[in-house]
């Protein structure tokens, strides 16, 4: 029957439990003083609740789950929601009154200062495992225990003898239960505000991103468009989901684009193309790079595309190319009349050189005529 009881009571204990997530939901974005407070009074309250519903083993000795309650309390929250706790839990007790008033103070405060040693002794992801916190709920409650001995006469005697067992097989096993609902609950509310905060700013990053971004499924059809993709296009988001993109893409590069898509159903599920997409400033060239998005059996469920309006890199590169082909052009041309230049220089040289040839020829003439004419003179 004692043990039933207390079973019934380590329940009552975990459905009060859920008010903690509760209350760490609502309240853990505001001061921190002010969420230990309120965390303090929250467990504060679960452990009077605890001890509306004892199990009562003799007038004035009560057994309940506030042990569990007070020493996670302190654990989670602090030193500060463990004060409050302390003095809640206390107070009642001591309305309640009885022969283990006293001695049930003395393990409040006692549970509450054990949470505080384990919450600062233990490595954090350490305390928080289901092993260490069986072996916190069983020194706990051995301490308890011991608390008992300083009952009137041989009462604390009786009680270890009668509630030992029971106590130990089923409060460390409580602390388990409970402390790993609360770290669940913790941990679900932390991821999900993660959760939200990431989404938040992938919206954020998304409605600011001047490149497109869009999913399609795996008939082609959008699946989600980018603020930047509906802007440059010049429709809502509700026109474009659900339909095909291949109509808005230009004649010339359907087959290019059709290729491309199909090269996402095959290793390594990437692909870039180039293409002229018709937008509200008319046809404009888009550069994508896009992956396939894979199920657990290998299957393209969807594919995903980042594109960037490259019309007027591509002018740039036109620009340029027609102007390396003016140069070159212009090159060529000089380099013809350079060429012509040089021929005729070396005609003239030719020429040149032909004409001194045949004056020194003439020299040499004129001058063995000459001699001859001397010669002849000097004859009687």
């Amino acid at each position: 029957m004692f043990i039933q009881g207390l079973a019934s009571n380590i329940a009552f204990l975990i459905v009060l439990s859920f008010l903690y997530s509760l209350v760490y939901q609502k309240f853990k974005k505001i001061n921190r003083l002010a969420v230990e407070v309120l965390t303090g009074i929250l467990f504060g309250l679960i452990a009077v609740a605890s001890m509306l519903v004892p199990i009562r083993y003799l007038p004035g000795i009560i057994f309940d789950g506030r042990s569990v309650i007070i020493s996670l309390g302190a654990f989670f929250s602090g030193p500060v929601a463990a004060v409050v706790m302390v003095f809640m839990a206390a107070a009642y007790r001591y309305l309640l009154g009885g022969v283990g008033a006293l001695t049930g103070i003395a393990g409040i405060v006692t549970y509450a200062i054990i949470g505080l040693l384990y919450r600062y002794l233990f490595p954090y992801e350490k305390a928080r495992t289901p092993i260490y916190l069986y072996l916190f709920g069983f020194v706990l409650h051995i301490i308890m225990l011991l608390w008992m001995l300083t009952l009137p006469g041989r009462t604390g005697l009786a009680v270890l003898y009668d509630l030992s067992i029971p106590i130990l097989l089923i409060y460390p096993i409580a602390t388990v239960f409970i402390g790993l609902l609360i770290i669940d609950r913790e941990e679900f509310i932390d991821s999900r505000e993660r959760l939200k905060e990431s989404e938040e700013k992938y919206k954020l990053l998304i409605d600011n991103q001047v490149d497109f971004l869009v999913k399609i499924d795996a008939r082609w059809r959008l699946l989600f468009v980018s603020p930047s993709y509906c802007e440059a296009i010049g429709k809502k988001e509700e026109e474009l989901l659900g339909r095909e993109f291949i109509p808005m893409v230009h004649p010339d590069d359907v087959e290019s684009t059709s290729k491309a898509m199909e090269a996402l159903y095959k290793p390594p599920y990437t692909c870039y193309l180039e293409q002229q997409l018709k937008t509200i400033q008319g046809w404009r060239r888009l550069a994508w790079n896009s992956k396939a998005i894979l199920d657990k059996e290998g299957k393209v469920v969807e594919t995903v595309g980042l594109g960037r309006d490259i019309t007027k890199q591509k002018e740039t590169e036109e620009e340029l190319q027609k102007l390396k082909e003016q140069l070159e052009t212009q090159v060529s041309e000089k380099t013809r009349e350079l060429q012509q230049r040089v021929s005729e220089l070396e005609e003239y040289q030719k020429a040149t050189i032909n004409r001194e040839y045949r004056i020194n020829e003439l020299k040499e003439v004129i001058k063995r005529l000459q001699q001859e004419i001397e010669e002849f003179r000097k004859k009687p």
